[in-house]
């Protein structure tokens, strides 16, 4: 294909092109500006950034939770079986949610501290001692649903990624969290 272009009715230039070399441009384009802008999008990330984590606020703590000076000595740690990889946080701290992870957030009476649990892999858990209210985060991906069940082995609450929104729980009902279905 020849474009000619004229200007006042004179041929002024020739340009030879082909559907091939005009996209091959386009091409280019937007190649060299998608290294930009992702060279731009990395140096403002901060050096401990994650693509896929999200980062929590744990809250306050629970009303009525005493302090770790004044801890109930009957007061019991919330665990899981399968156990599983946990941390313990101040009310306040910011907490990594990674990819591929669901986070539920407990108030452990003892230590007076959030204690969240990272559930990485697909299991049938078992929860004890999660009291009161707490919060979750699923940050899992493929989109596959989570549940959590009574004791009965009824559905409390089904639920699937949403990544960086925060939910509230109640973990007095929940007594099995499946996080694959």
């Amino acid at each position: 294909m020849r474009i000619v272009v004229t200007v006042g009715g004179y041929r002024r230039m020739r340009v030879k092109s082909s559907v091939f070399a005009v996209i091959s441009a386009v091409v280019w384009l937007l190649a060299a500006n998608l290294a930009v802008g992702s060279t731009q999008a990395q140096a403002a990330a901060p050096s401990n950034h994650q693509v896929g984590t999200y980062f929590i606020k744990l809250p306050p703590a629970p009303r009525g939770a005493h302090s770790a000076a004044a801890l109930a000595p009957d007061a019991t740690s919330p665990w899981i079986d399968p156990s599983v990889n946990t941390t313990e946080n101040d009310p306040g701290d910011i907490v990594p949610c990674h990819s591929g992870v669901l986070c539920p957030a407990v108030w452990d009476p003892t230590t007076a501290k959030w204690k969240v649990f990272n559930l990485s892999r697909c299991a049938l858990y078992k929860v004890f001692y999660w009291n009161d209210w707490g919060q979750y985060v699923d940050n899992q991906t493929g989109g596959v649903e989570s549940r959590y069940y009574d004791q009965g082995y009824n559905i409390v609450n089904r639920f699937w990624p949403t990544g960086d929104a925060i939910f509230d729980q109640r973990w007095d009902e929940v007594y099995y969290i499946r996080n694959c279905f």
